[in-house]
């Protein structure tokens, strides 16, 4: 129905620009990658799932999956162990049934590091924010010192 109603207002739109013989050209076209998605299918949303679980939810759709480790990151610190964190081609997606779905967890050793690693970069903020501050306390202290020096009138 939408198929149709895409390929009238297209006619519409080209009515005196396009020839009869490229419009059909135009409604073949369409006509065929409507025809080729009609078995697509939208992924699952397995995050937060077991890879086990979230394996057995994809093959019911007739996906092909694997699942691996992620690599250790600050946004991960939070994150409960082997449970899906990423799936590619993103949950939602309508694709072709023979695409192949990459889910990726942590397990507990990748989440202790990545704790580890959001400490670190938190504790350099800290740093930065604190040489900052200092920075600023001294050029403050220094244009006291030129401003005592220079001969303003009050």
């Amino acid at each position: 129905m939408a198929k149709n109603r895409f390929v009238e207002s297209l006619e519409k739109m080209t009515v005196g620009i396009m020839s009869p013989a490229v419009l059909e050209k135009v409604a073949l076209t369409v006509n065929s990658e409507v025809a080729k998605r009609k078995n697509y299918i939208k992924i699952p949303n397995v995050k937060g799932l077991s890879p086990q679980e979230a394996g057995k939810l994809l093959e019911s759709y007739g996906f092909e999956y694997s699942s691996s480790l992620t690599v250790p990151g600050s946004r991960l610190a939070n994150k409960k162990a082997d449970k899906i964190i990423t799936v590619r081609p993103h949950s939602g997606l309508v694709v072709s049934p023979d695409t192949h779905i990459k889910l990726y967890y942590a397990d507990e050793q990748i989440i202790e590091r990545s704790k580890e690693i959001a400490l670190e970069e938190e504790e350099a903020k800290q740093r930065k924010h604190q040489q900052r501050e200092a920075v600023a306390k001294e050029v403050n202290g220094f244009s006291k010192k030129i401003l005592k020096k220079l001969p303003f009138k009050k």
